[in-house]
Order: C-alpha cells, then sequence, then structure tokens
C-alpha cells in the first residue's frame, strides 16, 4: 500500500482511546512528545490520506478537542475488547458490514507501512480478524470484520476480555512482524513513554 491509494481502499480508523491508563498513572494520549499528544503521533504515523478516524473514549467529550468524530466505549472498563465492541458496532450502523483497523493510542514508533502490510491481506483471507503474530498476537494494531461481533459479545458475557482469546477462537489470519520488530511495542508505563521520547516518535 502507498499513499498514492484512495482513502475508500482503507478500513475506518478506530483509535482506543478509553482505557483508565492506571499503569500509566495520567492520561497518556495526552503525553507529549516534541509538544505533539502522543494520541496525534499514532493518527498521523497510521493514517493514510483522508482515512476516516473515530476516536473511542470512556468519556465522550475527553478528546473533542483533537476535531475527530467521538464516540463512547460500551461496555465501559472492560479493556480493548470492549473498544472493539463499540468500533465494530459504530461500523455496522455507519457503513454497514466490512473492516475496520483498530489501533492503541500507545504505539510506540507505529509506521505507516504496516498498515498496508495488514490491509494486503484481506483480499487473500476468509478469517474475519488479520493480526500482527510474533511470539503472541497483537491485537491492538490489527483489522477486525463486523462479523465478529457475536463472538465478541458472546466473549464478554463470559467475562472473556482478553484480546488473544478473540483471535485464538476465531482462527484469525496472522501477519509476520515486520522487519526489525520482535512486538509491536506501547507506552503502557511512564518509562516506556520516555523511552519512546528519546528515541524521538513524532
Amino acid at each position: 500500500m502507498t499513499r498514492m491509494q484512495t482513502a475508500s481502499h482503507i478500513p475506518h480508523l478506530y483509535i482506543l482511546a478509553g482505557g483508565q491508563a492506571c499503569r500509566f498513572g495520567s492520561d497518556k494520549a495526552l503525553a507529549k512528545i516534541d509538544g505533539v499528544p502522543m494520541l496525534q503521533v499514532v493518527i498521523n504515523r497510521l493514517r493514510v490520506d483522508n482515512q476516516p478516524v473515530t476516536l473511542v473514549t470512556g468519556e465522550d467529550k475527553r478528546y473533542t478537542s483533537f476535531g475527530y468524530r467521538v464516540i463512547t466505549d460500551e461496555p465501559a472498563s472492560i479493556g480493548p475488547i470492549g473498544g472493539l465492541h463499540t468500533a465494530l458496532s459504530d461500523r455496522l450502523e455507519q457503513d454497514g458490514e466490512g473492516w475496520l483497523m483498530l489501533a492503541a493510542c500507545d504505539l510506540v514508533q507505529p509506521q505507516n507501512d504496516w498498515v498496508g502490510s495488514l490491509t494486503n491481506q484481506i483480499a487473500s483471507t476468509t478469517a474475519h480478524a488479520i493480526a500482527y503474530r510474533g511470539d503472541q498476537w497483537e491485537p491492538v494494531l490489527a483489522l477486525y470484520h463486523t462479523k465478529l461481533l457475536p463472538t465478541i459479545k458472546q466473549l464478554i458475557e463470559q467475562r472473556r476480555f482478553a484480546m488473544h482469546q478473540l483471535l485464538d477462537c476465531v482462527d484469525a489470519h496472522a501477519v509476520k512482524l515486520p522487519t526489525g520488530q520482535h512486538s509491536i511495542p506501547q507506552a503502557n508505563t511512564p518509562a516506556e513513554f520516555d523511552a519512546a521520547r528519546r528515541r524521538g516518535v513524532a
């Protein structure tokens, strides 16, 4: 995938920004790298052309100043699977069945060409989830289809909130990690954020 492709070829980008950030100690989406909030850094690096962007947050007014559409996490406070449920439900309501790209707001140094590595798999798979996998699944930079909604609802009802369980039970399509990456890193703690800032991720 290149920048020459139109946004219509790229799934709607949903950013998870509703976490409680217990380990971080503050709202990490607003933590600044070279003056730019980490949430905006992630969008800048992953967004292709005028690709639609929606923020999934626990408080629907928290990030309205960014200028993107904001929706409220429902069910709330159960982690990324709740955000994914919200995003897929919204995708279905707004645009009908189809794919979306899910990304966490605290990804460290995400690259635009990673998006292409995932979206290029859509035409060649019958799976309804496409994600990077090394030693384990990388579920918060991945593609998900609205057909997963019944399975996600069932897992939530069973209180099985781990995203890797979802990817295991739906036979997701695994993609090799980008060259040089052992994982898709996130800044879950201030130390991880400071290390990312020193490397200059903005």
